[in-house]
């Protein structure tokens, strides 16, 4: 399989996407975060609007991101002021579809060796939908959890070897959500801004 382009690396590290269980975490935790982790694990519908950035020993890329989920579907659009093609990524829990520039790439989602191989990274694929609304893959050992008392918020934690830190946090609808994420990993760092949040049903 030919390895993808460098400058979408950083796409597929956003739009792997498989199904996403609801299981509790282990750990003990407050009152006010476990209720706020439950009604976000319970959150499948949703659209996000931002800016992704990654920094790699190979450089650094951004691109505008519109993410749309709904349940197992997963629509990412990428758009970027760096020379990259518009982006389409499509993944149903079972297979990820990325449409860039005229061609087509297909990769089987139950397949980590593929997604190695096509991207040469490894990254907890199944994790970033957890991670964007603001709580911890319910699948994955947690460690390194920090929470604010005074908003009960995560503020950051580390699973399968990466660092998720959230530095701010905004009110959209009935739901806090995250406005700016850095996600660290051992030669990699993804900052994701999101500006608007929509919970709910996609958009037309």
């Amino acid at each position: 399989m030919p390895r993808l382009p460098r400058n979408v690396l950083f796409v597929l590290l956003v739009a792997l996407l498989g199904a996403c269980a609801a299981n509790r975490t282990d750990a003990p935790v407050p009152d006010a975060w476990a209720e706020h982790r439950a009604r976000l694990q319970a959150l499948d519908d949703w659209e996000a609007r931002g800016k992704l950035a990654l920094l790699s020993p190979t450089g650094s890329d951004s691109a505008g991101i519109v993410w749309r989920q709904a349940g197992k579907d997963t629509e990412v659009r990428l758009s970027g002021p760096l020379g990259v093609a518009p982006t389409l990524l499509h993944a149903d829990g079972e297979v990820l579809a990325i449409d860039r520039g005229g061609e087509r790439q297909v990769l089987d989602l139950d397949d980590p060796g593929a997604v190695r191989a096509a991207t040469g990274w490894a990254f907890p694929v199944t994790a970033l939908p957890h991670w964007l609304k603001g709580v911890p893959d319910p699948r994955l050992p947690l460690s390194a959890f920090t929470l604010d008392e005074q908003t009960g918020l995560a503020t950051g934690f580390t699973q399968s070897g990466w660092a998720v830190a959230y530095e701010a946090h905004g009110q959209f609808g009935a739901f806090s959500l995250p406005t700016r994420m850095v996600i660290r990993g051992d030669d990699a760092r993804a900052t994701v801004i999101v500006r608007e949040w929509y919970p709910g049903p996609p958009r037309e």
